[in-house]
């Protein structure tokens, strides 16, 4: 096996390892020691491979999954709880990261996602009520009295 295969998946290794534990607070050994390498084998073999820190991809991985229960129309969490939830605990930092990343602040993004729950409710409501209001028109079961 060719050093750049071995040094590709070592990385692959350790991403995997920051998927799967992105929400925990980590220390480069337990990231290199999933990987079966030193700490500073992992530094400088992720750098080369991917570009990036393995803290820098860390972060990637955890404003993405804020970004995704940001995004998610369900539950009642806070910006805060959710960057938390994904291992974020400098939310000035946090919102930095995301507004350059998302051109949006967290909480927009948040604001948005309840709006579009909201209406996604209110629009299922008003497809039941006229579906029982066309059933009563053409003989069918008739619509719930309002008294």
């Amino acid at each position: 096996m060719s050093a750049a295969l071995e040094d590709r998946q070592i990385a692959g290794r350790a991403e995997d390892f920051l998927q799967a534990h992105y929400f925990e607070p980590l220390r480069l050994e337990d990231i290199a020691g999933s990987a079966g390498v030193t700490p500073r084998r992992l530094q400088a073999l992720f750098k080369a491979t991917t570009g990036k820190t393995p803290w820098q991809r860390l972060a990637e991985i955890r404003l993405d999954h804020a970004h995704r229960a940001l995004s998610d129309l369900l539950g009642d969490r806070s910006v805060t709880e959710i960057a938390m939830d994904c291992g974020i605990f400098h939310l000035g930092r946090f919102s930095q990261a995301y507004r350059a990343k998302y051109g949006e602040t967290p909480s927009v993004t948040l604001m948005r996602a309840r709006g579009a729950a909201a209406l996604h409710r209110t629009t299922r409501i008003m497809r039941r009520d006229t579906t029982v209001l066309r059933c009563a028109e053409v003989g069918g079961p008739k619509a719930p009295s309002m008294n």
